[in-house]
């Protein structure tokens, strides 16, 4: 029987590299919210994974699977609130 290996596309590294050199900012502009990275550049973000992943998917033309999507969290939960 063989064994079928998918390999990810060296842009999904390149692009969850680049959310996390960025997180600090993302903090500030996209707190609390999923956000989808393509080529370097946020092309979706909201409260509901299922639609970023929708919207970066038609933005992009990728497949879900081979875009970078992370939860940011707010700069509150980072460091805590005062």
């Amino acid at each position: 029987m063989r064994k079928v290996v998918e390999v990810v596309p060296k842009t999904y590294w390149d692009d969850k590299d680049w959310i996390h050199a960025h997180t600090t900012e993302l903090s500030y502009e996209y707190p609390d919210r999923w956000i989808a990275v393509a080529d370097g550049k946020v092309v979706a973000a909201s409260k509901s994974l299922a639609k970023v992943e929708r919207e970066a998917a038609k933005i992009t033309g990728r497949e879900i699977r081979q875009i970078s999507v992370f939860f940011i969290p707010g700069v509150d939960t980072i460091y805590g609130a005062d």
